[in-house]
């Protein structure tokens, strides 16, 4: 299975409606960057273990966002960085239940999801990082 999405803006600001240079015409539009996108391949195959079929799956994940700003409002925006992150996972499924490992962030990217600028200071969200992990579920 192969999924993906992307998004191509060109935002500006059209119209100020109070001239107090808080706000400029032309400027971009919060929280959108000019490209963002995913891709990701999901293989799945039969898995054959000491007589018994696993439905087993490996899946790569790309995600990309390029810069962007948290506001329109001059004095309080912060320019986000542009990011990658990259993750896997692999697993097995039988009848109701599964168990899969993932790698969340692969290469530990600082990738800037979010930005606010509050009583003077400025303040970013960042993505998780490197994230390992083991995951079971059961169907019920």
């Amino acid at each position: 299975t192969v999924a993906g999405a992307f998004s191509l803006l060109d935002t500006e600001i059209t119209e100020v409606l109070i001239p107090t240079g808080d706000v400029v015409n032309g400027e971009p539009l919060a929280f959108a960057p000019e490209i963002q996108g995913n891709f990701r391949v999901r293989y799945e195959w039969p898995l054959n273990i000491a007589g018994q079929t696993y439905d087993a799956h490996v899946m790569p994940q790309i995600v990309y966002s390029s810069e962007a700003f948290t506001d329109i409002i001059e004095i309080n925006k912060i320019e986000l960085d542009a990011w990658t992150t990259l993750a896997i996972s692999t697993g097995v499924a039988k009848d109701n239940w599964t168990a899969e490992v993932f790698v969340d962030n692969l290469t530990n990217e600082a990738a800037q999801y979010s930005g606010t600028f509050i009583n003077d200071r400025a303040r970013v969200t960042l993505a998780r990082p490197r994230t390992i992990g083991f995951r079971v579920g059961v169907d019920f």
